[in-house]
């Protein structure tokens, strides 16, 4: 009958893989920091752009009004003015409203 024997690992094997559990090697990925603080970034941001509703149809309506008075614009409802926040690097927050305008108000057309 024979033994099965089985070698044990050397004790350099054992020192490095016990150093590998008390020093793991850093992961190739973001640390636990950097993606706690891009995620902080994101709240942070998303906190300072949102708009109460209220006032965000507040702002669409003035910026129809305004528009008003030289266009002739198409909203038949709120639904038809679009408004987005977007993020720019360079120049910060932007803000696009989109409203349908049918035409220049004939009376500023004469003066053009």
């Amino acid at each position: 009958m024979e033994d099965d024997f089985v070698p044990q690992p050397s004790l350099a094997h054992r020192l490095s893989r016990a150093w590998q559990v008390v020093f793991p090697t850093r992961r190739k990925g973001p640390s636990v920091a950097e993606v706690a603080k891009e995620r902080l970034r994101l709240v942070l941001y998303s906190d300072r752009e949102e708009f109460h509703p209220r006032l965000k149809k507040q702002l669409c309506g003035d910026i129809v009004t305004a528009m008003g008075d030289f266009l002739d614009v198409a909203v038949e409802d709120e639904d038809d003015v679009i408004f987005r926040v977007t993020r720019d690097p360079v120049v910060g927050s932007v803000y696009n409203v989109s409203v349908p305008v049918k035409r220049v108000k004939p009376a500023l057309q004469k003066a053009l």
